[in-house]
């Protein structure tokens, strides 16, 4: 179903699908952050450099900094040594937000989710529609590292990325619950009304404990979709400015969506399949 063909190593014809598309466009998402903010680095050094200072970190670092997300960006949007790059990438969402993040669950959670993301692409590779898929398997030194690791271990990090994927989800839920128990409600989700918000603390919460405990995580990555996408763009998109009023960027809902969509697009229930291919 919504399948053609495209050639993949030793010329063989592999047949790809709707979720093959899915998994594109993950990569797609993940790959915008990175790009985008990598490129604001590379066009305003010092400002950057004065952040890291402010951190006890060397000013210096802002220049392998911006490489890493701007390179490893487009070999994780064009698929090319996505393994490698994943690896890389999703160090970095760990280490950073760690660092930078600390007051801002939001943004940590998300960056988190990011790396969730990228444990999946590291693990099960970027998918037929890449520029890895048309390569000879002895290209991609990581796949054959695979081999000498066994499906346990393999399953155990696919667990932590299904737990880091869910972070955002009951982060954005819990501290909502808070707000409405606690008061103080700061959130701009509050713009659309106590019943609504209601209805979105409850899809969510049940979203990230589905992707959590690995109960139908496809089906809940792919129905919690659109609601994140519609509160993105209606509360962390203000007319022509990439950062809304709460400290979020659009940027880092994509990240999310992204990681989501790499869940949906490397269902669960076809891990081994998946696991032995990468192998």
């Amino acid at each position: 179903m919504w399948a053609s063909r495209i050639v993949t190593e030793g010329g063989a014809g592999t047949r790809f699908g709707f979720f093959d598309l899915g998994l594109l466009a993950g990569r797609a998402c993940l790959a915008a952050d990175f790009v985008y903010w990598g490129s604001q680095k590379f066009l305003n050094p010092p400002n950057i450099a004065h952040v890291l200072e402010s951190a006890g970190l060397p000013g210096a670092l802002v220049y392998p900094t911006f490489l890493l997300q701007i390179f490893g960006g487009l070999m994780i949007l064009a698929g090319f040594q996505a393994r490698l790059a994943a690896a890389l990438l999703g160090w970095f969402c760990i280490a950073a937000p760690s660092i930078f993040w600390l007051n801002s669950p939001m943004n940590l959670t998300r960056d988190y989710s990011a790396a969730g993301g990228f444990i999946f692409l590291l693990i099960l590779g970027a998918g037929k529609l890449s520029c890895d898929a048309l390569l000879p398997r002895r290209f991609d030194g990581l796949a054959r590292l695979w081999a000498k690791v066994g499906d346990h271990w393999l399953g155990r990090g696919l667990l932590i990325a299904r737990l880091l994927i869910a972070l955002p989800l009951i982060t954005d839920g819990a501290l909502r619950v808070r707000e409405v128990v606690v008061g103080g409600q700061t959130d701009p989700a509050y713009q659309i009304g106590h019943l609504p918000m209601m209805l979105m603390i409850a899809a969510e919460l049940a979203a990230g404990l589905s992707i959590a405990l690995g109960l139908r995580a496809r089906a809940a990555a792919l129905a919690i979709l659109p609601l994140w996408a519609w509160s993105a763009i209606a509360f962390h998109m203000p007319p022509l400015r990439l950062m809304a009023d709460d400290g979020l960027s659009i940027t880092k809902d994509l990240t999310t969506a992204g990681a989501l969509l790499i869940l949906a697009a490397h269902c669960p229930r076809k891990t081994a399949t998946k696991l032995a291919a990468a192998t």
